[in-house]
């Protein structure tokens, strides 16, 4: 069964980064697009009177909002990539437990967990700034690779404080 696990979780890590990946290989415009179109679909809904106003006063709006949503964009997708490989990683990591003696306490594996799938997720981040330098209009930047990284620390923390209230109630209720 814990191999099934694994292999679920693996698939699905795998998907987030093909799916970083593709977004990574759109185009300077490309990319530039859908985040006009996200600034305008959110500029439709919380300022007021944005679609009676002037288009030169509407591409301003978009323009401010554009660079926020491409960072939170960024550090949302790695949060995603680091809470998936803290599942993957936490599965690998039980189902070597289950074939070998030694073990660790809970606390110390979801600890290494975390750590494991940060360097990981800061890894893949280099290596996606990396991958944007051979694409259009694109670049790959040190300040993205740390939003991505900040988004990587959120994911994992947020997913290991999950394992580990979830192994201390399993623990207090056993």
């Amino acid at each position: 069964m814990r191999v099934v696990k694994v292999m679920a979780s693996s698939c699905i890590t795998i998907a987030i980064m093909v799916a970083i990946f593709l977004f990574s290989a759109q185009s300077g415009g490309e990319s530039g697009s859908l985040s006009e179109s996200v600034a305008r679909v959110l500029a439709s809904i919380f300022v007021g009177g944005f679609d009676g106003m002037a288009p030169d006063v509407q591409a301003s709006i978009i323009a401010q909002m554009s660079w926020p949503i491409r960072k939170t964009a960024h550090a949302t997708e790695y949060a995603i990539l680091a809470a998936s490989l803290v599942i993957t990683c936490w599965q690998v990591i039980a189902w070597r437990r289950e074939r070998k003696a030694r073990d660790y306490s809970p606390e110390q594996r979801v600890t290494r967990v975390g750590a494991i799938a940060f360097a990981i997720a800061v890894f893949y981040a280099c290596t996606d700034e990396i991958h944007q330098l051979f694409i259009d209009g694109r670049a790959g930047q040190v300040t993205d690779v740390l939003v991505d990284a900040s988004g990587a620390a959120v994911g994992c923390v947020l997913c290991c404080v999950v394992i580990y209230a979830f192994l201390r109630r399993r623990r207090v209720h056993a």
